[in-house]
């Protein structure tokens, strides 16, 4: 299997080391934040039973730990930060949660068996690329009949685009949506995907279960926390986004896009 190389594993550790301090305010207090949490969690729900064991990548501050322990999961995490595992190991000590949570890449990453589902939530495999190798590592990992769920920001979003343009930062967007890559930070790339570069990169037997559009008509959770003005705007749009989270087209993205892949 060829490497792949998450921009570089520093430079990711070190951006997430920063994210992680601040980052239950910044993400998982912030409305439209828990918003695409909970939309997710709905999605995970319909596929997940309990007592499967999963393994989540890039599991950050353990956001998603009490979702698992209310679901009975057998859980596994990891996360090239020391920083958010330090945080997610101190959730899961407050939950009771059963976890074994290690600081590794998934490249390095290794287990004795397979898992039912495995999930990079928010972002994560926005910071791996090329896709190719990634997806084998995670189809070696899902079980035959399990589930990937990937939450995926793709090349375009409507409110930050908008930003883009009115700060007069064409350069960035264009970056994002025809180079589908922008520095995020001080040198870490991000990667945007849509699904046909999912699917053309896989090589193991997969079936799009679901695409689920977060925040498509919605400022990001940034955003509304920095512009007072479009946090009106955002409670009306709603529930427009909730309507419309299943009915659009892959190309309209989203803040994020939930895909549902199942392992043939």
């Amino acid at each position: 299997m060829p490497a792949f190389n998450p921009t570089s594993f520093s430079a990711v550790r070190e951006t997430f080391d920063g994210y992680a301090h601040g980052y239950r305010e910044r993400f998982n207090l912030n409305p439209l934040g828990h918003y695409q949490r909970e939309q997710v969690h709905r999605i995970m729900a319909e596929y997940l039973r309990s007592g499967d064991r999963i393994l989540d990548v890039g599991c950050g501050p353990g956001s998603d730990f009490p979702f698992y322990k209310a679901l009975n999961l057998r859980v596994d995490a990891i996360d090239i930060s020391p920083e958010m595992v330090t945080q997610a190991r101190q959730v899961a000590r407050n939950l009771f949660l059963s976890a074994g949570i290690r600081q590794a890449s998934l490249e390095a990453f290794s287990a004795p068996s397979t898992y039912d589902a495995v999930i990079l939530n928010f972002g994560v495999i926005n910071a791996l690329s090329p896709l190719s190798p990634v997806l084998d590592k995670l189809g070696e990992l899902v079980a035959s009949g399990g589930v990937l769920f990937l939450t995926v920001m793709p090349p375009f979003h409507l409110f930050w685009m908008m930003e883009m343009i009115v700060r007069g930062q064409w350069r960035k967007a264009r970056q994002r949506l025809f180079g589908r890559q922008v520095v995020v930070g001080k040198k870490m790339q991000c990667f945007y995907y849509r699904q046909k570069d999912i699917e053309r990169a896989t090589t193991f037997p997969l079936r799009v279960d679901r695409r689920v559009h977060l925040g498509a008509v919605l400022p990001t959770p940034e955003q509304y926390a920095r512009f007072p003005r479009l946090r009106g705007i955002a409670h009306v749009l709603l529930p427009l986004d909730r309507r419309l989270s299943t009915r659009l087209p892959d190309a309209a993205g989203g803040d994020h896009v939930c895909y549902v892949l199942r392992h043939l």
